[in-house]
């Protein structure tokens, strides 16, 4: 009975997951291609845009780790549902900046903006990464997947959906409408779908805890299970996982994955007008990654290699795929050609999402293992927190150091330079993050420190 409660709440869970991720991906998606020129046509320095672009994600590390406090008070749906306000909020009021001046006030209101974005996406995210974890605990990496494909999804339509309303209405009135329309969709969403989901599973834990309570009464013998319980309780923090090279070199993962696809935001727009391309076929040319990401989302899960060997082999791959973006300088490609860059950009989707993805299940393998059945839940959130935590550093360091590099030797040698640090990463998870040895077999793991004093206790 419990796992077709279980179950069924399973299939409505996802539903309503899939559409989260979709809605809140396209509003995220809207300002990538249409706030650059209006900060360009206002004179707003370089340096300040990186700088706007990157306040999305400072602001969502920083609150990422805050959300997993805020889920042991408040359920998983109720923060989806004040990130998706919080979301239609800051949109909304982006469409004030059209008719601001003064680089001051222009800077401090959009960095404000994409403050409260970052914490509404990390409301939305974690939340959801954490509830897909706990309801598919034996396919974290498929129900990874297809949020991040959903994401995509929204990727992709949040530019064609912006530039078709920006054609019609303009950049004020597009931010106005879209912005608008979220809050009434975050109520009715509440009401009649994340409300349901909470009783559910409410319902499911409470049965789960009746069960536990009847078969611990049938049985009178301390075992040393409730042993282990006693050590390990409390004992799960997010310093505690990081004590784990493997967790470190799968959050790097992440952050190299995000920090790629997020450098370009504030300057791929400024090289696609040197190809005299109009607004809509900039918007299109950033639904490109995404294009090539949803699909392979979707096949990841079917790859049966080791998760560090694809993370290893992805970067390597991540770090050639970028020099196409220029085409490189360093190598002498030619700087005319568009093809050039869109192949660059179909190949960076690809291998952005093989580097993301079997990240989060990596964490979760490597740290879930140390710690009793008790402990799980709170790993898989605390897991989820981190996953999010170093995406969103990836999306804070993109944009500012691809506006600095942008300023100071251009968009091309940008390019070069990123490739290169993918590739370098790439050499460094093989050599210090893999566990494998140059010469001879695999490394024998050492026990983990909560193994050692569980050892001490039994």
């Amino acid at each position: 009975e419990l796992c077709l409660m279980k179950k069924l709440c399973c299939s409505c869970t996802f539903l309503v997951l899939v559409a989260l991720m979709i809605v809140s991906n396209i509003f995220y998606a809207l300002t990538a291609p249409f706030l650059p020129p209006v900060f360009e046509a206002k004179d707003v320095d370089e340096g300040y845009v990186g700088l706007i672009f990157a306040a999305f994600s400072i602001s969502s590390v920083l609150m990422s780790p805050q959300v997993t406090r805020l889920s042991d008070r408040f359920h998983a749906t109720t923060l989806v549902f004040w990130g998706l306000v919080l979301m239609g909020i800051s949109n909304f009021f982006f469409g004030i900046i059209e008719d601001m001046n003064g680089e001051a006030a222009i800077v401090s209101v959009a960095i404000a903006l994409r403050l409260v974005q970052g914490v509404a996406g990390a409301l939305l995210n974690v939340s959801c990464y954490s509830l897909a974890s706990m309801w598919w605990p034996n396919d974290v990496e498929m129900a990874l997947s297809l949020l991040e494909a959903c994401s995509g999804i929204g990727m992709i339509l949040g530019p064609i959906v912006g530039s078709a309303i920006y054609t019609g209405l303009g950049f004020k009135f597009s931010f106005y409408l879209l912005g608008a329309s979220l809050v009434p969709i975050a109520f009715a969403t509440y009401c009649f779908f994340l409300r349901r989901i909470k009783r559910a599973d409410s319902d499911f834990v409470d049965a789960a805890s009746l069960a536990t309570v009847s078969d611990a009464e049938k049985i009178s013998v301390v075992s040393t299970t409730d042993v282990a319980e006693e050590v390990q309780e409390s004992q799960v923090t997010n310093w505690s996982l990081m004590k784990d090279r493997r967790v470190i070199f799968a959050c790097l993962s992440g952050t190299l994955a995000f920090f790629t696809d997020t450098q370009l935001e504030p300057i791929f727009a400024r090289r696609l007008e040197d190809f005299s391309m109009s607004t809509f076929q900039i918007g299109l040319m950033f639904t490109l990654i995404p294009a090539t990401y949803i699909p392979t989302m979707l096949l990841i899960p079917y790859i049966k290699i080791e998760k560090r060997t694809i993370l290893i082999v992805s970067a390597f791959l991540l770090g050639c795929a970028t020099f196409l973006n220029g085409p490189s300088e360093l190598f002498h490609m030619p700087g005319d050609k568009l093809y050039l860059i869109m192949m660059g950009q179909a190949f960076t989707g690809i291998f952005i999402a093989t580097l993301s993805i079997p990240a989060l299940p990596e964490m979760i393998d490597a740290s879930e293992k140390n710690y009793s059945e008790r402990e799980v839940q709170r790993v898989h959130s605390l897991c989820a927190g981190l996953y999010n935590a170093s995406l969103g550093l990836g999306q804070t360091l993109g944009p500012t150091i691809s506006a600095v590099l942008f300023a100071a030797v251009g968009f091309r040698l940008t390019q070069d330079i990123i490739a290169i640090s993918c590739i370098v990463f790439a050499i460094a998870y093989l050599l210090f993050g893999s566990e494998l040895r140059i010469c001879g077999g695999p490394r024998e793991e050492q026990p983990t420190e909560q193994q050692v004093q569980l050892n001490e206790k039994l």
